[in-house]
Formats: C-alpha cells, structure tokens, sequence
C-alpha cells in the first residue's frame, strides 16, 4: 500500500512521511522515513561488535525470505568492508521446527558472533537451538527486532548478553504532550504519528519549491539510534548514535 501511496503523491509533488524500517522508500523521491532502516541499523551493530567488542568473525544465519536475506547481505558486506571475516551465511526455510543441520554449518565454522536476520517471532525459535546445537558461547547480535518484550521473556537466558541496534526511542518531550491530549492508552502507532506532528511543530514560513529541502533538515539532519544489550532479562542501553 505505502509504494501507492508514494506514487500517487510523487504525481501531485506532494512530501510523504512514512514510520518505515525498510531503506527501500527511502530511495523514492519526496518520501521521508522517521526511524533508522534496518539496513542501517544492521551496519551500526556490525560496526559496533567490530569495534566495541573487537569481534572479527562472523555469521549470518536468515529465513529464505528476500527482505531478510538482503538484511543478512547488507550485514555482511559491512563485515567484509572492514577487513573481518564471515565464515558462514546460512538460510533455512521459514516454517522449519528445527535448525539442527543449519546450525551445524554455523558451529563447524566457529564464528564468535552469529547476526540473526529475522523477525521477532523468528528469534524467540532459534535462540533456544543455537543454546542447544552448542553454540551458547557465540554472541548474538541483531536489529530492532530484538526490541520486544517477547524475546527476553520467552527466549530467557538463550538471548541474555545478546547486542542490536534499534531506532532512537520517541522523544520524551513528545510523549509528555502525547499523554495530555489522549484520553486513551499509548497506542504506538499514534505515538508515533503524533512524534511525527511533534517534529513538524515549528514548520513555517515555505512554500511549495522549499518544503522538500526543509523536511530533509527536520528528518534526516539528526538520526539517532541506539545500541542495546539484553542483561537479566531487561533492554540495557550501550551508546548512543547520531548520524549527521
């Protein structure tokens, strides 16, 4: 729906704003996202464990699915840009129960970090295999979808210690004016809408011909995401990134 969304406005030269992850609308002319991509977020923490935690060798394992193929791709090629080593990059079918052959390819190669290019619902599958297929000494890193409740509840102690990345959370200034105007719960989907509007409050003073240029300063000058580790079952932060 967003592609024709974006190309109905892109034929009346109207900006669109969109919530996504995905780098792919980034690309489109007058389209503006407000969270870092997941492609960003997988060369933040390959360069983190790279360089924070002098990490040099490698694993992608993913579900043949084309979206996180490409993300195990992206995490990748930045490895291999930065003179490190991937040892293996696995892909197994999305409704498989069981990882024991994949994880086997992965283990034979004796990574020292296995990046998890899949879902939410994905991880909280495989981190209990890679525990129980012997691999529990490789670290565990992977993007925003680490970012759920869910996994430090369910995965337990299979993903403690585990790193990612994930956008900057909604500006708590934001979300102080969000609470005084709903009546109702915290709906994430509105918080971020109304984050959107947030940003937009001193948007004045353009016209048709600068308003793109101005977005791009309101969207795009001051990216922030952060770098987390699971530590007893709870999201710790471990630095803040901004991306002029």
């Amino acid at each position: 729906e967003a592609y024709g969304v974006c190309g109905l406005s892109y034929a009346k030269c109207i900006p669109v704003i969109l919530p996504a992850l995905e780098s792919r609308f980034e690309s489109l002319p007058l389209v503006y996202t407000t969270t870092q991509s997941s492609e960003e977020q997988a060369r933040a923490v390959a360069r983190y464990a790279m360089n924070q935690l002098e990490i040099s060798s490698f694993a992608v394992i993913y579900p043949d699915v084309a979206k996180f193929k490409d993300l195990g791709q992206v995490f990748s090629a930045e490895v291999l840009k930065n003179n490190r080593q991937v040892v293996a990059m696995v892909g197994f079918n999305p409704d498989s129960i069981t990882l024991r052959w994949e994880l086997d390819r992965v283990k034979k190669q004796k990574p020292e970090a296995l990046f998890l290019a899949m879902d939410t619902d994905m991880i909280i599958n495989t981190a209990p295999q890679v525990v129980y297929y012997q691999l529990e000494n490789v670290k565990l890193l992977g993007t925003e979808y680490f970012h759920n409740e869910k996994v430090p509840r369910l995965g337990e102690k299979t993903v403690e210690g585990a790193v990612f990345a994930a956008s900057a959370p909604i500006d708590s200034e934001a979300v102080i004016e969000y609470k005084r105007f709903s009546s109702g719960d915290n709906d994430f989907i509105a918080l971020r809408f109304f984050q959107i509007l947030w940003q937009l409050r001193n948007l004045r003073g353009y016209n048709r011909s600068t308003l793109p240029s101005i977005l791009t300063d309101i969207f795009r000058g001051n990216e922030k995401f952060y770098i987390y580790q699971i530590r007893d079952g709870d999201f710790k932060k471990l630095t803040e990134i901004t991306k002029e």
